[in-house]
């Protein structure tokens, strides 16, 4: 027997309502399970800029400082950050359904919107002072064609600019 894409979407969508109305599967929308869908998508497509989980230790104080000054990231949990060999970096938040990704350098930073970890994947990458190295089928699942489509992407990505001036 055949099945189109269609039907099978459907069956797996049926199937899916029917778990989760006899309460055999449930929604994981953990940070801790964000962190590890974008580590996973970052080892498959090879990052240049890899996460790094483990630095809310080390920037407790400087993450708890851009929370209390930018209400937009204000109870936000705090996934990890990344940073290239230039001092660009990249801090990675969970918003309970999307990433939000505070990028930039000194006192300029912009806010960006990823609804998965693919999307903030490309977003990362994109965030560097390098010329980025972006996975095709990573771009393909963003319905991205080449780099200069990832550019364009990227720029209307952005939700808010803030500045961290007073560190």
């Amino acid at each position: 027997m055949r099945l189109s894409k269609r039907q099978l979407k459907r069956i797996i969508r049926e199937e899916d309502s029917r778990l989760k109305r006899r309460g055999l599967l449930k929604e994981a929308n953990s940070a801790e399970n964000a962190a590890s869908d974008l580590l996973g998508v970052q080892s498959q497509y090879g990052a240049e800029m890899e996460l790094d989980t483990d630095s809310a230790i080390r920037n407790r104080d400087f993450i708890m400082k851009a929370q209390e000054l930018t209400p937009e990231i204000a109870g936000f949990e705090y996934l990890g950050s990344c940073e290239d060999d230039e001092g660009a970096s990249a801090w990675v938040f969970w918003d309970g359904r999307n990433y939000q990704i505070a990028s930039g350098s000194g006192a300029s930073w912009d806010l960006y919107t990823c609804k998965d970890a693919v999307e903030a994947y490309l977003c990362i990458e994109m965030c560097s002072y390098y010329e980025p190295t972006l996975h095709p089928d990573a771009l393909a699942f963003a319905g991205l064609k080449d780099n200069y489509d990832a550019y364009d992407w990227h720029d209307s990505l952005i939700s808010v600019e803030f500045n961290l001036r007073t560190f």
